[in-house]
């Protein structure tokens, strides 16, 4: 028994829909390397502030704490 003809023209246009929705990745420039880099310095700095100045204020809430 004989295989059924395919049709490759049926994946060329699923290829070609494929294709459209899912553009390639621009590589990323310096610019976006740059910019990755300072939010990650920003969001380190914050929390260490944060934990600076949590240190700072007793955590005792108690009347009459010294």
């Amino acid at each position: 028994m004989k295989d059924p003809r395919v049709d490759y023209r049926l994946y060329e246009e699923a290829y070609h829909l494929y294709a459209e929705a899912n553009p390639p990745e621009t590589p990323r420039t310096r610019r976006d390397k740059l910019r990755i880099v300072f939010w990650i310095v920003v969001i380190l700095l914050t929390g260490v502030f944060k934990f600076y100045f949590a240190s700072q204020v007793p955590l005792c809430t108690e009347f009459g704490c010294p």
